[in-house]
């Protein structure tokens, strides 16, 4: 079995060369990222994830921190922070993992609706009534990293409770990455046919979103 995935990773670090060439500065910044942020996997791992699913859960994000890196503009992000705050009219990433305020907005409504989540993360649920304040409070969290990972605990509780029956770590690792990346929302049908396209980033050229995580957990979990 070694020997197989050996061979199969082998293939897609093949076809992932050219992700880290047209990303080799974003590529080499979200491992190292990483590893000079012990304290993610940390949080990860008392939210209650195992080491295997922590390691799994910042992969999933690295392609996030990568291409982040080349095209972080702080000006256009500050005036589309200040869109959503005002209007709600901008949805868009932000912050180290890329996170969309509706995307937290989900996280947050699941918090309130679970019992078990609603106990461990009690300051998750925004109390605030003016609407303005709680998308001020919710960008003030997306761009604090203790934050973003508290919401990743969030999201791999969900994608664990969602779908976990699968045969293989590498299965298992392909459906939350695009889960992640294509969005809560997102039916299996869409997650299984968008493991076989490219189209990450939405800019320039487009690479598969789960292979890319694929070769940030091989790196990480050395």
């Amino acid at each position: 079995m070694t020997f197989l995935y050996n061979i199969f990773l082998s293939i897609l670090l093949s076809g992932t060369l050219v992700f880290e060439q047209e990303y080799a500065r974003g590529y080499d910044y979200a491992l190292t990222f990483m590893r000079e942020h012990p304290e993610v996997k940390g949080q990860l791992m008392e939210s209650g994830l195992s080491e295997k699913e922590a390691v799994m859960s910042m992969a999933i994000v690295c392609p996030e921190l990568a291409v982040n890196y080349n095209f972080s503009d702080w000006a256009q992000v500050k005036v589309l922070q200040s869109i959503y705050v005002q209007f709600e009219r901008s949805d868009f990433s932000i912050g180290y993992f890329q996170m969309k305020p509706s995307f937290v907005e989900k996280l947050e409504n699941m918090v309130a609706q679970d019992l078990v989540l609603s106990t461990k993360y009690p300051d998750v649920i925004i109390k605030a009534k003016d609407p303005v304040q709680r998308r001020k409070l919710r960008i003030a969290r997306l761009v604090n990293l203790k934050w973003q990972t508290k919401y990743l605990s969030i999201f791999m509780y969900y994608a664990k409770q969602r779908k976990d029956d699968f045969k293989t770590d590498d299965e298992r690792l392909a459906y939350w990455a695009t889960l992640y990346n294509a969005g809560l929302q997102s039916s299996d049908e869409t997650i299984y046919a968008l493991q076989k396209r490219n189209d990450f980033p939405v800019i320039l050229r487009q690479f598969n979103y789960a292979n890319i995580v694929r070769i940030f957990y091989s790196k990480l979990r050395k």
